[in-house]
């Protein structure tokens, strides 16, 4: 019973799975238990891991049919038809599993291209990583404070000026302009007001900090040292 409980869950901890279940609902709109077409692009969406072209939409229904496999073999008798795009939620576990281990991966090819690109090691990308998490993490918890709101992934505008400060950089309304230039080239729509930053972005911000010198970070950089 124990293994045939964490095969339903996917290897996703037990708050993990109440996350889950609030999201599902959220987009369950009619709440009848199953997540039709729109709604589950929709919830997708929300997780970053929505088919962009033709081809991941095409992998998508053929990753459902496996995600509702696993879910059978996991004891669950609640499953929709194979070939559809309806989903239950246990069934959605599942995908999110394939999807979460898929983007991760992606994700970690693309990062070891960056890093020999920004010729950053390890231990900076690790230094970097834990940066970027911890202000992710600010974020969260101003937008907990609004009604409605989704937990950040990216750092928007004024998040970035409070960490750039926080690195002993002071923004004077004349660097401040150049900082704003430079956030645009980053944004993937070269927005500024709704900008948001994702790690990828945010190691291309701090190489380019470094190179440019800005505000005199490597000054300051050598009195710390």
């Amino acid at each position: 019973m124990l293994v045939q409980k964490e095969r339903k869950k996917a290897g996703f901890t037990d708050p993990e799975i109440e996350e889950f279940r609030v999201v599902y609902d959220r987009f369950d709109a009619n709440h009848n238990g199953i997540i039709d077409n729109l709604e589950l692009l929709a919830m997708l969406k929300a997780f970053n891991w929505e088919p962009k072209t033709r081809e991941q939409q095409s992998a998508l229904m053929s990753k459902l049919n496996t995600a509702r496999k696993l879910t059978r073999e996991a004891g669950v008798d609640e499953v929709s038809e194979d070939g559809t795009s309806n989903l239950t939620f246990w069934t959605f576990v599942q995908l999110a599993r394939m999807l979460r281990t898929e983007h991760d991966k992606a994700e970690e090819a693309a990062l070891e291209i960056l890093q020999r690109e920004l010729k950053f090691s390890d231990g900076e990308i690790e230094d970097f990583r834990q940066v970027f998490r911890t202000w992710v993490k600010r974020a969260e918890t101003i937008m907990e404070q609004r009604p409605g709101h989704e937990p950040p992934q990216t750092l928007n505008r004024d998040m970035v000026r409070r960490l750039v400060r926080s690195l002993g950089i002071s923004i004077s309304p004349a660097n401040a302009g150049v900082l704003d230039q430079k956030l645009m080239t980053l944004d993937e729509m070269g927005r500024l007001e709704t900008m948001e930053l994702d790690f990828f972005g945010f190691l291309r911000l701090m190489r380019w900090i470094l190179d440019t010198d800005f505000a005199g970070i490597n000054d300051a950089a050598a009195k710390l040292a």
